[in-house]
């Protein structure tokens, strides 16, 4: 069982952000098809977990990979509420 309060606040932001970005992405996208939404949410969510791990290692911030996994499994959640949201 994993003990949810060792878990750092930065990975949480990290998981809430992407999941955000998919959803919101993938909706805005929807108008011109569910699919399409469902490939461009997760696209952007990961290009922006991607690019602020760039950014933090250029200027002078930490850039961490798990930071990146969490960012993978928040895009991936937030396929799955796009997917839920597309058969409801």
């Amino acid at each position: 069982m994993v003990d949810i309060s060792k878990i750092q606040p930065d990975k949480v932001k990290h998981f809430v952000a992407c999941l955000i970005i998919c959803v919101v992405s993938g909706l805005a996208v929807s108008t011109y098809g569910e699919e399409l939404g469902a490939i461009v949410g997760p696209i952007v969510s990961l290009v922006a977990g991607v690019a602020k791990e760039i950014y933090d290692h250029y200027n002078g911030g930490e850039s961490d990979m798990k930071d990146l996994i969490w960012d993978f499994f928040g895009s991936l959640t937030g396929l799955g509420v796009l997917v839920l949201i597309f058969i409801i």
